[in-house]
């Protein structure tokens, strides 16, 4: 451990909150701060009270090491008091330039600070811990660094994993990237649930895009992938750039990110929310800042705070000066109506029914319907604008009689109620009666009753 001071400055400053009362931090020290080597914790009870400020820190340079380029904190209150979370650094060791560096308290008066001698090259980091791990689940760590594989020649992932009761049992390492990929920069990891997503810039089209690795925290070997944002059409410039993940609960993750045209205004500040923890992110994204002025774009200008439910970003106006924002990123969303569900209700087998179905969405947002015919067959449709009609056409093969189930889910993810409806295919009555019979093949023999049997069907 090391002293206590305050008064000191530097750069990407990140701050999380331990247990709902204390909060903690760390950052980018100054380069002629311990020839940029100085390791800080800062930490307060009272965010408002000067006075309550404390800074540890260590001094690396005694080591050899030097030139932090950036910082992150996570914090989990799942162990011991002093046990606050990890911190996550990029700096330059005895040996490395550049290299993956985490520190974590093991006692109540000792700082571990732990890397891989083998591995340099890294460019940013960020780190997050599972702090809502399924029953039984392991309460991890991700600590994601940007890394250049000199191999190839691209920028990759380095992920760190840890588990975050059990430090002392070691790391394990993996990495994702590769030529298809493009140079893999300024990623972001959250973690929940199980739940592992990180977000990353990526340049595989030309423009800077923004793509995500995801999967579970126990199967880091097989993490797939996705897209967030990706303008791969030639004639458009647009860039995509710094995101931002948070864990907002069960398997949801929000995301922010800059998105601009290179040689024009304005620069937006984006948003985007996945429901199935990083597999797909919803159809229609949308804009955190207003139009007034121009989102500042720059490495870890933007941040979400709140559980993901606020960002905060900078804003410059026509004059340069700038200004710090703080706004909800998502809006108070209401699910959508019942869907009424109009069509016929019986029917034959083998034929095709037009089913109309309208669903009323109270904040005017895009609808798809989720349609079980009853027959082991559900429908998911396109996203269709609020109150107006879907047609949806179904064929049964077998007679019986089923119940239509559907329900309509906003654009975000938000299912509202269920609505049922019955259709009947009757069963053909088949008559085996020796008369019958005999009149059907001698039509001509009684013409009065011949009349009566077509009049019924027979």
């Amino acid at each position: 451990s090391g002293n206590t001071y305050l008064g000191k400055g530097g750069d990407y400053p990140s701050i999380k909150l331990w247990k709902d009362t204390t909060l903690y931090a760390t950052f980018v020290p100054e380069p002629t701060d311990n020839n940029g080597s100085a390791i800080y914790l800062l930490k307060t009870d009272e965010p408002t009270s000067y006075p309550d400020y404390t800074l540890e820190s260590v001094n690396m340079s005694d080591y050899g090491w030097s030139s932090i380029i950036d910082a992150d904190i996570a914090c989990d209150s799942s162990q011991n008091h002093y046990e606050w979370g990890i911190s996550s650094y990029v700096m330059t060791t005895a040996t490395n330039v550049n290299a993956p560096v985490i520190v974590y308290s093991h006692d109540a008066y000792n700082w571990t600070i732990s890397w891989e001698p083998t591995i340099f090259g890294c460019s940013s980091c960020d780190v997050d811990i599972d702090n809502n791990p399924p029953v039984f689940g392991v309460v991890n760590s991700y600590t994601v660094y940007s890394w250049h594989n000199y191999i190839i020649d691209r920028v990759e992932l380095l992920v760190r994993v840890d588990n975050f009761a059990d430090m002392q049992s070691g790391p394990e390492y993996y990495y994702y990237g590769g030529l298809e990929f493009g140079n893999l920069t300024n990623p972001s990891v959250a973690a929940g649930n199980g739940n592992i997503v990180i977000v990353t810039e990526t340049d595989r089209n030309g423009t800077k895009d923004i793509m995500c690795f995801y999967g579970q925290g126990q199967d880091m070997e097989h993490l797939s992938n996705s897209t967030i944002e990706d303008d791969d059409d030639p004639e458009n410039t647009a860039n995509a750039t710094n995101p931002h993940v948070e864990y907002i609960g069960d398997y949801d993750f929000v995301v922010i990110y800059n998105k601009h045209f290179t040689c024009s205004m304005p620069k937006d500040l984006m948003a985007e929310i996945t429901h199935d923890g990083g597999a797909s992110w919803n159809e229609q994204r949308w804009q955190v800042n207003d139009n007034d002025n121009c989102v500042v774009e720059g490495y870890k200008t933007t941040d979400l705070c709140g559980q993901g439910a606020f960002a905060m970003w900078t804003e410059n106006d026509t004059s340069d000066e700038l200004d710090i924002y703080i706004g909800p990123v998502i809006q108070q969303n209401q699910p959508p109506e019942a869907p009424s569900i109009t069509g016929p209700s019986n029917g034959k087998t083998g034929t095709s029914y037009d089913f109309t179905f309208n669903a009323v969405d109270p904040d005017g947002d895009n609808v798809r319907y989720i349609i079980d015919w009853g027959d082991s067959s559900i429908d998911n449709t396109t996203l269709n604008p609020s109150g107006v009609n879907k047609i949806v056409s179904h064929t049964w093969t077998a007679e019986n009689t089923y119940v239509i189930t559907a329900y309509a889910i906003d654009e975000y993810g938000l299912a509202g109620p269920e609505t049922e409806k019955t259709f009947t295919a009757p069963r053909n009555r088949e008559i085996n009666n020796r008369y019958l019979y005999f009149l059907r093949y001698h039509p001509n023999m009684f013409p009065i009753l011949r009349l009566l049997l077509q009049q019924f069907g027979l």
